[in-house]
């Protein structure tokens, strides 16, 4: 007989072993052999916790409670100490112990019905288990390995440490999570032998690692083959549309005698669909004898979306002119294999003075000021194109152009508004062939400073 008269379940040696053994939260059985109510849900655990009242008195007053209604020795008060420091402690399904405990004593005619009733409610007024460290800590830690592991696996030159630093993370996650999982916990299976605890962490955390890093490698070529495969509809799209590459190819070849290329996937698809830096949906490069537009037509509107109702198609236009002026701008200046001399017109007038050779340009265009001056005139460029291809829809254009630069407050190098408002009450040009140079000039005719403080608009 245990201490109070309570009698050990068959097989048991001490009150220890005879626990809880079921670990469902509804139907729950006890080393009784009596299914169990189930526990207080989270609702009533959130409005205790509000209540204002301390989890370490409402523990207290419980246990008090529940010795002085059923006067535990030996073992078993051995057991409910080591239990009340569980509880203030916040582990893991010390609440469902302490029921089982307290239904066994009422079946076993040592806790009267209203004592029973009266240690429910005081237990319902205790925390369970603290759920942050586990159940939010840990998968966010894994999501973090997850992470790391899907960007290594795309890294181009990876050393050792880049997989190994996820993996081990990763590993310590799923080690952790495991050995604190309560049917894991040899109290609640006393079948359970001391090794196989152990083995099995270990067992779990390498399985763990190794679907960390492989899972992201499968699911990342997967989805770059997606990306790739979208990239090349649309490129397939662009270059048909007679109102999409063609018509800037047309027109530089024409006005500027400039050869333009559309880049494919193996040449665009990563700097127009991946997050890296210095990445866009469009760009333009200039290459010694042509310049190589990067373009993905999706991209741009879905980013670079214009405001208000106006025709996509010409938006677009506007965008590759846009890109177009950077090569004109940068074609003027760049040194080519006959001549090494770099020129400064591209480069903002506070900049070029200190620019002597083809490092100090290349510098130079990393700089904020160089940086301004140089979208200035690409915007200046859309808005004059627009008001020579789609003059009754210049205005909307242009204000879709302006709201868009104002709205993106944190991007100082496109801070252009100066320069379009300018540029909408100038003059119009008075041909493509001269939209470049009417762009150029009213960049520096423009009162607008090359300050990096945007100004209220």
């Amino acid at each position: 007989m245990l201490p109070g008269g309570t009698r050990k379940a068959a097989g048991c040696v001490q009150w220890q072993g005879c626990r809880r053994t079921a670990r469902s939260q509804s139907g729950r059985r006890s080393a009784f052999g009596e299914i169990q109510e189930p526990p207080l849900g989270k609702a009533r655990e959130r409005s205790v916790a509000k209540s204002g009242f301390s989890n370490a008195a409402n523990v207290a007053a419980f246990f008090a409670y529940l010795k002085q209604s059923a006067p535990s020795e030996g073992a078993t008060a051995a057991w409910l100490a080591d239990l009340e420091r569980q509880a203030l402690a916040k582990r893991t399904v010390w609440r469902d112990e302490a029921e089982a405990y307290v239904r066994g004593l009422a079946a076993a005619g040592k806790l009267s019905a209203d004592a029973a009733a009266a240690c429910r409610d005081r237990l319902g007024q205790c925390l369970g288990s603290e759920p942050a460290k586990r159940e939010l800590l840990l998968p966010l830690a894994w999501i973090a390995a997850v992470s790391a592991a899907a960007v290594s696996r795309r890294t181009m030159a990876e050393d050792l440490l880049m997989p190994a630093v996820p993996g081990l993370l990763a590993a310590a996650v799923g080690w952790w999570w495991t050995y604190t999982r309560p049917w894991m916990q040899q109290r609640n299976d006393p079948r359970q032998r001391r090794w196989e605890r152990p083995i099995l962490c270990t067992v779990v955390a390498a399985v763990l690692a190794g679907f960390t890093y492989f899972v992201p490698g499968v699911v990342g070529e997967v989805m770059q083959e997606v990306s790739i495969r979208r990239f090349q509809a649309d490129h397939a799209a662009l270059k048909a549309d007679p109102t999409g590459f063609p018509m800037l190819r047309e027109l530089a070849r024409e006005h500027y005698g400039i050869k333009v290329v559309l880049g494919d996937a193996g040449q665009s698809w990563a700097t127009t669909s991946v997050a890296l830096p210095n990445a866009s949906p469009a760009s333009m490069t200039l290459h010694p004898g042509y310049c190589h537009l990067s373009m993905n037509r999706a991209n741009v509107l879905r980013i670079f979306k214009p405001a208000g109702h106006v025709s996509e198609a010409v938006w677009i236009q506007g965008v590759m002119l846009h890109e177009f002026a950077h090569c004109l701008d940068g074609s003027r200046d760049a040194p080519t294999f006959s001549r090494s001399t770099v020129g400064t017109r591209s480069l903002a007038p506070s900049d070029a003075v200190h620019v002597k050779d083809l490092e100090g340009w290349l510098a130079a265009g990393e700089l904020p000021a160089t940086q301004l001056w140089r979208e200035a005139v690409a915007d200046v460029m859309a808005v004059g194109y627009w008001r020579l291809a789609a003059p009754g829809n210049a205005h909307d254009l242009v204000a879709s152009l302006r709201k868009k630069r104002s709205n993106a407050t944190h991007d100082t190098a496109h801070a252009t508004m100066c320069w379009i408002d300018f540029a909408a009450r100038a003059e119009a040009p008075s041909s493509l062939a001269e939209l470049f140079a009417w762009a150029d000039r009213l960049r520096t005719q423009a009162p607008c400073e090359l300050s990096q403080r945007r100004e209220p608009t």
